[in-house]
């Protein structure tokens, strides 16, 4: 081949990347490729959201737990001082029985 050719090639290429057809075709791949950056990134967020809802859950039912335990322990000390008082009661009952007989 001759430089005319060649350079003949070279200035069709060149015309056909830098034409409308070619302007198209770039703008299309850009296009795909910042939607799939897209798409990647929104699974990435409905991840992180659904992380987000289980941690919130799970803090709203610990708050639940928490409430039901303080309250479980406030029981469980009134029990055991009305234990105290009903053993004493029971002790004296006891004497005053074994005075009695």
């Amino acid at each position: 081949m001759d430089s005319a050719t060649i350079t003949a090639i070279i200035t069709c290429l060149i015309t056909g990347l830098l034409s409308a057809g070619g302007w198209k075709f770039y703008e299309s791949v850009l296009k795909s490729r910042a939607e799939q950056r897209k798409e990647a990134k929104m699974e990435r967020l409905a991840y992180r959201d659904d992380l987000i809802a289980r941690v919130d859950k799970l803090e709203t039912e610990k708050d639940v737990c928490m409430k039901a335990v303080t309250i479980l322990r406030t029981e469980v000390s009134a029990m055991k001082v009305e234990l105290s008082y009903v053993k004493r009661e029971n002790d004296m009952l006891k004497m005053r029985l074994e005075s009695k007989l």
